[in-house]
Order: C-alpha cells, then structure tokens, then sequence
C-alpha cells in the first residue's frame, strides 16, 4: 500500500519497504500496489508518475466518481478522476470498475462509465466513428424496453458497432452474429465492420429485420455484456456469501414518539423553516433549466446537499452568494469563477439564493439530524452499553455536514473526544473546539464518538 503521507510503500504487515519521494509510487517493489484516489483527484505529482505506467489490471473503487464532472457553458467536463481513467484504460489491459452507487445524479453516469471500458477496447462501446450505443437519449429506451429499432438500418448500427464475441453473447444472439460474420468474412475478434447492409446474405438481413421487431437489444447490448450486479441478497441465496443479520433503525413500523426524534418511516421529520428553504432551493433549480448544460444536474447534487443537513446547504448557497469558486473534486458543485454559474447570476436566482440562507439561518431552524443522533447514542444497547458508550462511526457524503455534527456533538459531550476523518487537510479532534491532526486522505467524511473502550482510532 501507498502511504501518501509518508511517500512509501508498506506491506501486509506495516514494514517499509521502499519509498522516499513521490516518484517512488512508480516503481512498486510488488506484484499488485494499492494506491489512494484522493492523490488521483487532487491531481498530485504521484498521479503524473501512474500516467506513465502500464498495468496488467487496474481495478478502481468507488467508480461512480469517474464521471463526467458538472459544468456550466460547456458540452461536458471531465473530474481529474476520469480523465486519470481515460488515460491509463489506454495502456493497461484489463481494467475492472467497482462501484455499490453506480447512479447517484443522473443516469447518464454509467455510460461514463462504459466510456472509460471502451478505451482502447472497440467490443464495449464500438468505434467512436459509429456513436449509436453512446447517445444516451436514444439507447435507454431501448435497453429498458421503453421504445423499439425504427428501421433496419439503425437496428444495423447498433449491430455492427460493437459486433460482439461469441463469448459476450446471449444464445438466441449468437445465430445471427455468426451468419453475420460468415456473410462479411470477420473474424471473431473482429469487432466493427464499415460494410453495409447490401452485403449481407438474405438470411442474416431477414434475421437482421425480425430482431428489430423483437426486444433483441434489451437482452443485447453494451450494458448486459459488460456490467456485473452482485446483490448481496442474490450471492447469499447462492452460498457464496455469508448472510449477514442487520437491526434497522428507526423500525418503520414503531409507533410515533418511540425514538425521541420524529421520524415518518424511515424519514425524519423537517421544520417549517427548512420547507420553506427546499422549496426556493427547487425554484432555484427549475430557474436554472434555460442554461441548458449542466443545469439538471447541478440541481440534483444542490438538493442533495440541502437535504444532508442544514450545514451543507447554508454553506453552498454563502458560496453561491459570495461568488467563491468551488473546485472540490470530491463533493464540490463544479462553480468555477469566469466560466460559470458564479459570474451570470440572475435577479432570481439571487432572490431564491437569499431565501434559503434566510431560512437556513432562523435561530428555530434546528436541524432534526442531531437531535436523531444524540437519540441513538443514548437509547440504544448493545451488551449492557449504550452505542454512545461503545463508540460509533456516523458518516456523511459532505464534510461540511461531519463537520457540523462533530462540533455540535462535542458541546453536547464535552467531556468526550469527537474526531473528524475527511483527508489529511481536514481531519481533526473536537473537544470544547477543534484539535488537528494527521490523518490519511479519505473519500468520505466520518465522525466518531470515542467511547472508553475505543481509544480514539479509526
């Protein structure tokens, strides 16, 4: 494993075993390495130095965040993480994408995702000259069953780019792709044909005809071939995984009051305060539909933010308000001064901005998070303790949320240690008011209640 703090490499059992400069992370003194995407993301020095390599197989987590990053005045935008993908997917020769939230704004993402396969591999997407797999408007009906092939010469397209292996194709497929390559002469690794339906013989183009008319390319196509769903439900049904007993809380089916906050379901409970906030924050977003790019988007990750908690969305729209670039490639909304939404602000757009720090700001809008929180530290037991006694992990997408419940949760409990994990920059203790310290760069940001039997480690 990396350590980027240390810029070394360390083994199963914590012994160093070469390092000294960032541009030893290129030279790997074993077979497979494990290295941090924070030093992707942050596009650091040891990022150059991976560019450089080739692999055998790359296999990258969290891959939903290899997406097509949010940009406002442009086609599209690329986070430093895919194009990082991008990149080496040209000099490695299997790349594997592993993600448990491969949607999290728009569907869209997993053709970004795809896109990253195809590099250099014309048997996922097809030749980029041929872009019908990629239109993402016009594929999704067709893999979900929403809609049809209009005519035999799209159905023609979507069938020669990518002309599938045999071993990627379904049974009832492969009649067709065999007669097909048989007609033109290919290969099985032959994976694009530039030839036109003319050429084919009369029974692949009447096979060719009768698949338009059927859901061929519901079962056909790109997605199937090539993304893998591992349920945990469906590995334990076949004994491939241990199953695993999990206490849901709050139990949907309580009845009110059971656990001090007030939950709706699964759901907690808001204040009027923050209704009032979340409906300008989506006359917000609907007054951004007429910039078109990015506009959809940026309105799906500035509710999503909202609806973490009360800190995060105050602190997006004091950016928004103050005008302050946000180039965060890990949870940022893409606002890049000179370029973007910054810059072009409408009168109604500030109007509705204003509006939600009004409400957000109300000394009444308390947010019901850490109320539910401070519930489940004190009401709940496991083995004679209380979870707050054992110790707890309570993670959040953004930092600005951590970082609100660990400053809060410390004033709740100032006797206690509430530490902070969100990067090396951002990592911290809370006592009565923030300590620093080290900490490796993480994904995600978690706060911990230290209990007496938890010392105070992650």
């Amino acid at each position: 494993m990396w350590s980027s703090n240390k810029k070394q490499w360390v083994d199963n059992r914590k012994r160093v075993i070469r390092g000294g400069s960032a541009e030893d992370v290129g030279r790997c003194p074993l077979q497979i390495g494990v290295v941090s995407t924070g030093l992707i993301t942050h596009n650091s020095t040891e990022a150059q130095v991976l560019r450089q390599l080739r692999f055998g197989t790359v296999l990258l987590d969290e891959a939903h965040k290899a997406r097509v990053k949010l940009a406002f005045g442009k086609e599209s935008g690329e986070s430093n993480l895919r194009a990082f993908m991008v990149d080496i997917a040209r000099t490695s020769r299997h790349i594997l994408l592993g993600t448990a939230t491969p949607i999290q704004t728009a569907v869209r993402e997993l053709w970004d995702l795809l896109d990253v396969l195809s590099v250099q591999a014309d048997f996922v997407f097809g030749r980029t000259e041929v872009r019908t797999w990629r239109l993402v408007d016009r594929t999704l009906p067709l893999i979900t069953g929403a809609s049809s092939v209009g005519d035999v010469s799209e159905a023609w397209d979507l069938i020669r780019s990518p002309l599938p292996p045999r071993s990627l194709s379904s049974v009832d497929a492969r009649p067709l792709l065999e007669s097909i390559r048989a007609d033109l002469g290919l290969s099985n690794n032959e994976y694009f044909t530039s030839r036109g339906l003319p050429e084919l013989g009369p029974f692949s183009r009447s096979d060719l005809e009768e698949a338009m008319r059927s859901d061929f390319f519901r079962f056909n196509n790109p997605f199937v071939r090539h993304v893998v769903v591992r349920q945990r439900k469906t590995l334990a049904d076949e004994g491939l995984l241990a199953r695993v007993g999990v206490n849901v809380h709050p139990d949907p089916a309580a009845r009110p009051g059971t656990y001090g906050a007030s939950f709706s379901g699964l759901g907690l409970v808001t204040n009027f305060s923050f209704e009032q906030a979340y409906d300008a924050a989506e006359e917000f977003g609907d007054a951004l539909k007429s910039r078109g790019n990015g506009a959809s988007l940026f309105r799906a990750i500035f509710l999503q933010r909202i609806c973490s908690s009360f800190a995060p969305g105050l602190a997006t729209v004091e950016r928004i308000l103050n005008k302050q670039p946000d180039d965060d490639e890990e949870e940022g909304l893409g606002l890049r001064s000179g370029t973007g939404l910054l810059d072009t602000l409408t009168t109604l757009e500030i109007g509705y901005s204003e509006q939600i720090r009004q409400e957000l700001s109300r000394p009444e809008a308390v947010d019901p998070k850490l109320a539910a929180v401070k519930e489940f530290l004190e009401s709940q037991y496991s083995d004679g303790k209380t979870w707050g006694e054992w110790g707890c992990i309570i993670f959040s997408q953004y930092f600005d949320a951590v970082a609100w419940v660990a400053k809060k949760l410390a004033e709740v409990y100032p006797e206690r240690a509430v530490a902070v994990y969100a990067g090396a920059s951002k990592s911290g203790l809370y006592r009565g008011g923030p300590v620093r310290v080290g900490c490796q760069r993480g994904d995600q940001g978690a706060c911990e209640v230290t209990g007496s039997d938890v010392g105070g480690r992650y």
